[in-house]
């Protein structure tokens, strides 16, 4: 009995074995010699049907030696045997995506599939190949159903972030690949995204970091080392000396492991010709254009150091090439025409810039204003002053064109066309106030004082009035009426501008003149508190002191500035004081300093007689000596009303 049922059990155990080597030959088609290299996992898969890595190596195999066909059967009987298996279902629909067949592709992920084995590698798949066809919000749905199964899904991320990157939602884009990248810090492609989207917003540090972590996982690769170079490239030309040196070894790494490569050479010789050495610099730039004649950066960059070096006709043949193979590069044309210029070619360069911008489309206003320098250098003002008021209609909003052609008007003497311009941008730009103060000034040379006087008038009642504009109004004002009294204005203008040390020395100046000087005495200390080091208040406070006769106190006054600052003034004062403080010799001194390098100052001559022995002063006054002596005293120090008093008497 027990013989019979062993053998019962042997039996089925043998019609189990038949019946699953029957499906799986069935389905494959195909019987496997010993020696075939997949012999052993078909082996396997014989030995039990239910081997998910089995049927995944056979796959593999037949997909490499290019036997798709039989790697599709393969993946087809093991779902048949193990129908919930996520990696076979989806290495099958990578199969069919891999060879190309989208449409075997979009049939396989069918919504039935998908919901039967819920498997977030099978949304994933799908997306990339809704992706491929372009159908991007529908791609983002797949991948939104993909993460809610695995919301650690780095693929899955770092398609989401490719496509906002498609859809230039940089922001959502950026948030997805770091988050892939937190997942798997393996991904070079993440990093990679990572840096172009930083380097996108400007973030060019962060970039750098970013390939750097690329790098460190390939450093081999060609695209992320250029990417890196091109990277620090950008901050050196940003003004970032400190990367000069990592930027120099990357490329030198890139040159050792590609040494025919034009784009590697041409960025080495830049970079070491940026550091000094011309001669390798343009050697490897020689050597790129070798490898690549029709290399336009290259080019340009050999002209630029031709450029530098001034060594025009080279920058002009380099520039030329660089406009053969770029034709619409304004940088080389502008370039050429200035190198034209520098070698006594000018007409050249402007039949050449004539030329280019007969079509308005490759005009540029960098353009528009090197032919109108060309036309200036020439003389040609009349072709000036067309072009000019092209480049008006051209570039509206430009207010250097306005600014140029009323100088250039007003320097051929048309002034009034100067004006007309002038008051064209001024309705323009109503509130700026330097051009409003142009105008005015040009008001003044052409005799409309009335205009000007009301057009400052109005800016000043019109709006909160600045320090500037005040200073122009009281100087018009003492411009085309000399003795008017301005100390209201400056008065107001203390008010409103405390701190102008301008309007307090006017200001003091005012009330020494009229011979107020308590309140002379009260400006100074005020404005001294803003301005304590002014050399101007200071000269102003020693001769006030010097008029009450403190001659100590004005010496310590005028001491306090420097020599340079103060000027034939100061050297005055000092020897006023010094001769009123009985050292004679100390003044004349002074004296005969100033009138070595200041013969012309009449005040410094007049201390001069003051200090000459009374036969000298006999011999050159005269009889009148004492009177003139007197007057000259009381003049210099600063007693005016006195000082006209002795010359009346002495008349």
């Amino acid at each position: 009995m027990r013989i019979a049922f062993s053998l019962v059990k042997d039996l089925t155990i043998l019609a189990g074995f038949i019946c699953s080597l029957g499906t799986l030959n069935g389905c494959l088609h195909v019987q496997l010699a010993p020696q075939d290299p997949a012999y052993a996992e078909w082996e396997a898969l014989l030995i039990d049907p239910s081997n998910e890595l089995g049927y995944l190596r056979l796959a593999s195999y037949y997909h490499s030696t290019g036997q798709l066909l039989e790697a599709e059967q393969v993946y087809e009987a093991g779902l048949k045997n193990i129908p919930t298996s996520e990696r076979l279902a989806s290495s099958l629909g990578r199969l069919y995506l891999s060879s190309g067949q989208n449409t075997a592709a979009l049939d396989y992920y069918s919504e039935e599939r998908l919901q039967s084995c819920n498997c977030a590698s099978l949304y994933l798949d799908r997306a990339q190949l809704r992706a491929q066809a372009g159908e991007n919000q529908a791609a983002l749905n797949d991948l939104s159903k993909a993460l809610q199964l695995n919301p650690e899904l780095p693929e899955a991320w770092f398609w989401k972030g490719m496509l906002h990157s498609r859809q230039n939602q940089t922001t959502e884009a950026l948030a997805a690949f770091k988050t892939a990248a937190n997942f798997n810090t393996q991904q070079a492609a993440v990093w990679q995204q990572i840096a172009i989207l930083q380097k996108q917003a400007g973030e060019l540090h962060s970039a750098v970091e970013a390939i750097k972590k690329a790098l460190r996982l390939e450093p081999e690769d060609y695209n992320l080392l250029q990417m890196y170079a091109s990277l620090l490239e950008e901050l050196l030309d940003q003004g970032d000396q400190s990367v000069m040196k990592d930027l120099s070894q990357t490329l030198l790494v890139m040159n050792d492991r590609f040494p025919k490569d034009s784009w590697t050479l041409a960025h080495l010789g830049t970079v070491i010709w940026q550091s000094g050495n011309e001669d390798e610099g343009r050697r490897l730039l020689q050597s790129a254009l070798a490898l690549r004649s029709d290399y336009t950066w290259a080019q340009l960059r050999l002209a630029q150091l031709y450029l530098v070096s001034k060594r025009w006709e080279d920058a002009s043949f380099w520039l030329q090439e660089g406009l053969r193979t770029n034709p619409e590069n304004r940088w080389a044309l502008q370039q050429l025409a200035e190198c034209y210029e520098r070698l006594n070619r000018s007409r050249e360069a402007i039949q050449l810039m004539e030329s280019w911008m007969q079509n308005p489309e490759r005009t540029s206003f960098a353009l528009h204003q090197t032919l109108g320098m060309l036309y200036l250098n020439e003389l040609e003002f009349e072709s000036y002053e067309k072009h000019q008021l092209k480049g008006l209609e051209r570039y509206p909003n430009h207010s250097e064109i306005y600014q140029e052609l009323a100088t250039f008007y007003q320097g051929i003497q048309r002034p009034l066309e100067a004006h007309k311009l002038l008051l064209r941008l001024l309705s323009k730009q109503p509130e700026n106030e330097n051009l409003i103060l142009q105008v005015v000034s040009l008001e003044q040379k052409i005799g409309l004082n009335n205009q000007a006087k009301q057009r400052i008038l109005d800016t000043l009642e019109g709006n909160v009035p600045s320090e500037k504009m005040w200073q122009f109004w009281i100087e018009l004002q003492l411009a085309q009426e000399a003795s008017k009294d301005i100390s209201a204005d400056l008065i107001e203008m203390l008010g409103q501008f405390p701190e102008s040390e301008w309007a307090g020395v006017k200001l003091a100046e005012i009330f020494l003149h009229d011979e107020k000087y308590a309140d002379a005495e009260k400006v100074i200390e005020k404005a001294m508190e803003e301005s304590p080091e002014s050399a101007s208040l200071k000269i102003l406070l020693g001769r006030l002191l010097e008029i009450q006769g403190k001659w100590t106190e004005a010496l310590t006054a005028f001491s306090s500035i420097e020599k340079d600052l103060g000027g034939v003034p100061l050297l005055n004062h000092q020897a006023l004081a010094y001769r009123k403080l009985g050292k004679p010799h100390i003044s004349l001194k002074l004296v005969e300093y100033s009138l070595l390098n200041h013969d012309w100052d009449l005040w410094t001559w007049y201390q001069f007689l003051l200090l000459q022995p009374p036969m000298e002063l006999e011999l050159w006054l005269g009889p009148q000596k004492d009177a003139i002596l007197q007057t000259l005293e009381s003049t210099m120090s600063l007693q005016f009303g006195r000082a006209r008093q002795q010359l009346t008497n002495a008349s």
